[in-house]
This record gives C-alpha cells, sequence and structure tokens, in this order.
C-alpha cells in the first residue's frame, strides 16, 4: 500500500470516528421528532439534459466552483479514492453507505448506482451522495429514509447544520448535508447545471 493511500485511510477512520461510527448507529429508530414531509411537488419544464450516471451530477456540479471556492474533497469508497474531485462509490462496501452516507440498511437494495464526495478532513462540514434508485416510485421512500438516519444520528464530531434532497430525472436522489453555507451554495451549483431537471425533496436545518 503507498503512501498516498496510508493517508487517505488514516484520514476516513478519523472521519467516521467524528460522525460517532456513522448514521447508521442512531439510537433513533423511527422519526419521532422529525417535521412533517410535505409532497413533493412536480414541476413540468422544457429543459432535458441527458444524464450518464451519479458519478456524471456530482463532476459536473464540481466543475461550476470558481478555484476560489473550492475545499479539499475526497470522491467514492477510501480504498479506491479520488482526490479533489467526486468519483463512483462502490456499492458492494455497504457498511459507509450506511454509516458514513446515512442510506438506511433497508434500502441499500434499492440503488444500483452512486457516487459521493465528502470534505476530506472533516465529514461534518460537507458531504454528499448521488444515488440511482432502480424503481423510480421509491425515490420518495429512499429521500426520507436518509432525512430520518441525519436527524436522528448522534453527531460526535461538527454536526452537519443543514440536509438537502433531491431528485433528478425522477430516478436520481442527491443528498447533501453539512454547514449550510455550503449545502446552499452546492444547491445553487447543481441547479446552475440541472436548471428544472431539480426538484426539492427535503431541505432543513438539523436542529
Amino acid at each position: 500500500m503507498n503512501l498516498r493511500k496510508v493517508l487517505i485511510y488514516v484520514l476516513v477512520l478519523m472521519m467516521l470516528l467524528l460522525v460517532g461510527v456513522g448514521c447508521g448507529n442512531s439510537n433513533v429508530n423511527n422519526t419521532q421528532g422529525m417535521p412533517e414531509t410535505e409532497e413533493f411537488k412536480e414541476t413540468e419544464s422544457e429543459f432535458y439534459m441527458e444524464i450518464a450516471d451519479a458519478t456524471e451530477i456530482l463532476t459536473k456540479t464540481w466543475e461550476m466552483y470558481a478555484q476560489e471556492e473550492r475545499f479539499a474533497i475526497m470522491g467514492g469508497h477510501f480504498e479506491t479514492a479520488v482526490i479533489d474531485m467526486p468519483a463512483k462509490y462502490d456499492l458492494t462496501q455497504t457498511m459507509d453507505l450506511t454509516q458514513m452516507y446515512c442510506i438506511p440498511e433497508s434500502q441499500v437494495g434499492a440503488i444500483d448506482d452512486a457516487a459521493t464526495m465528502i470534505d476530506l478532513y472533516n465529514a461534518g462540514r460537507f458531504m454528499v451522495g448521488a444515488f440511482h434508485v432502480t424503481v423510480a416510485e421509491n425515490a420518495r421512500d429512499f429521500a426520507i429514509g436518509i432525512q430520518s438516519q441525519v436527524l436522528g444520528n448522534q453527531w460526535h464530531g461538527e454536526k452537519p447544520e443543514k440536509i438537502l434532497v433531491v431528485k433528478i430525472d425522477e430516478q436520481y436522489v442527491i443528498s447533501v448535508c453539512g454547514r449550510e453555507l455550503l449545502v446552499d451554495q452546492f444547491k445553487q451549483k447543481l441547479e446552475a447545471v440541472y436548471q428544472e431537471m431539480v426538484m426539492v425533496m427535503i431541505e432543513e436545518r438539523v436542529s
């Protein structure tokens, strides 16, 4: 194992410890105290952009950041991580999906493609996952599952200030949580690329 991989491995272990070894260890098993989720409103738009995969969504969005707006990120699973850009996530690595990206264990089988990017040094500051849901009708339950995990997690490091979950092209669900300023910035960049295709499903502060 070369020095780069050792460094990534150590950083990821530190992040897992900071987020309380992840969302999967939340003591909250229901949505008690979670605000009622409004019905997601569908909007019609003439704008349409073909999407190749989840990685393309995050890559195009990250490319919208000016150089001075960027910060150190890591993409994909840490064993095959890419530094300073988003990357495809290996779905066979299910533990980090539940522990770091707050996908409920019952929902892991609902996706067949994923990409991630996360603050290299502080997971609570900023983390994003883009997921392709195999059945479009399951997107709503998938989004609510992430919301419940984030709100119910016992954060031991920096606690995210805000969660945002959006849907693009019916079957792509993008979840973002972290500092409010960074979540809002990501939303702005995502909408600059995909315009009216972006449908907000959940947007709230993490109390």
